[in-house]
């Protein structure tokens, strides 16, 4: 495989990581401090690479927080809500459904099991 189709993928997703923590950064700024969160595990803010399986395919992006129970991606942008997919997050691989698309398009999953 030539080196510039190994380092593109990554290159992109650089890229991409600065552009979500900019929206993040913006989003969090617009939350209400006062509205008490419903989740049932603390979720905590990342910019881990994380890579998405599903079928035959395989794509890299970033989580926007992740908890015990779940992860918040910054995509593909064409996952759905129901998708099934794994998730390899510091090489450990875990399977997830996607539970609903953001505005921002960020991409929630629960993770199954």
């Amino acid at each position: 495989m030539p080196v510039a189709a190994s380092i593109i993928p990554w290159v992109l997703c650089a890229a991409g990581a600065l552009v979500i923590g900019a929206a993040w950064a913006v989003d969090r700024s617009r939350r209400d401090p006062r509205m008490p969160e419903r989740r049932r595990h603390p979720r905590s803010e990342s910019a881990e690479q994380v890579l998405v399986r599903r079928d035959r395919r395989m794509d890299a992006t970033f989580a926007i927080d992740i908890s015990l129970g779940g992860v918040m991606i910054a995509g593909p942008d064409d996952l759905e809500p129901g998708d099934k997919v794994v998730l390899v997050v510091n090489e450990r691989e875990r399977p997830a459904t996607v539970l609903r698309v953001t505005p921002q398009g960020y991409r929630a999953l629960v993770f199954d099991g």
